[in-house]
């Protein structure tokens, strides 16, 4: 066997090892099974979620099409919504007047956490909403996502996962998050926005990157194989066309 050969062989073993560790670290979400939010509001009376688990905040939240609304709207109005609309999800399925929206324009989005627990530290996880936000908890501002505006020129899209916390200072909140999209087919909150104590989601985030680091480690391995298999071919028809002409 050559040294070559020897090196590919090493290489393979490497690969599998790899495969086998990421296999056994790939990140597992405790979801605890939960009602959806009905009506814009998600009840937690009888909802219990212990240091391993977490939820979905998924279900109806209170839909306003056409409207960047912030906390002090609700606090001094009772602006008046769309309707109600499903998360996750497009609002290009939204229908209004027989008619779905298009995928570009703004939009806000409002759910009430009801009867949560106010001891923990808590934690919102977004992956991505299309193609920026902006979100308040109760009454401030926690988070930004690119820069949200009516307009394609006013708007800035950005793709960022993230990971907020918050201490509850009563055991009712609201979410509020403006959403504007001028850039992608797909407008909205379509996918689902994780919440739980702090240590819990932390945990799934960091499980997470080190599964896809392993896929990288995985994918280079790989690269490097074929080359290898390439290489071994060449030297080796090298070798039969000496032999065929000598």
């Amino acid at each position: 066997m050559t040294k070559s050969e020897n090196i590919l062989k090493c290489k393979i073993i490497i690969l599998f090892l790899i495969l086998i560790i990421a296999g056994c670290s790939k990140p597992v979400s405790n979801l605890v099974e939960t009602p959806m939010a009905i009506n814009g509001i998600l009840d937690f009376s009888t909802i219990n979620i212990d240091e391993s688990g977490t939820l979905n905040l998924d279900g109806e939240w209170e839909f306003y099409w056409n409207k960047l609304l912030e906390p002090d709207d609700f606090i001094y109005g009772q602006p008046v919504k769309t309707g109600l609309i499903q998360i996750p999800g497009l609002w290009n399925d939204f229908i209004i007047d027989e008619n779905k929206l298009p995928s570009s324009g703004y939009a806000t989005f409002r759910l009430i956490l009801k009867n949560m627990d106010e001891d923990e530290i808590k934690a919102i996880r977004i992956s991505d909403i299309n193609t920026a936000y902006t979100l308040w908890i109760e009454d401030k501002f926690a988070a930004r996502n690119g820069t949200v505006g009516t307009t394609r020129e006013e708007m800035i899209p950005q793709y960022l996962p993230q990971l907020i916390t918050f201490k509850p200072e009563k055991n009712s909140i609201q979410l509020i998050i403006q959403v504007s999209n001028f850039y992608h087919n797909k407008g909205g909150i379509w996918k689902s926005i994780e919440f739980g104590n702090f240590n819990s989601l932390l945990k799934i985030v960091q499980n997470k990157s080190f599964f896809e680091i392993f896929l990288i480690g995985a994918l280079l391995v790989m690269v490097s194989i074929i080359l290898d298999f390439l290489f071994l071919a060449k030297e080796r028809t090298h070798y039969y066309i000496l032999v065929y002409f000598v």
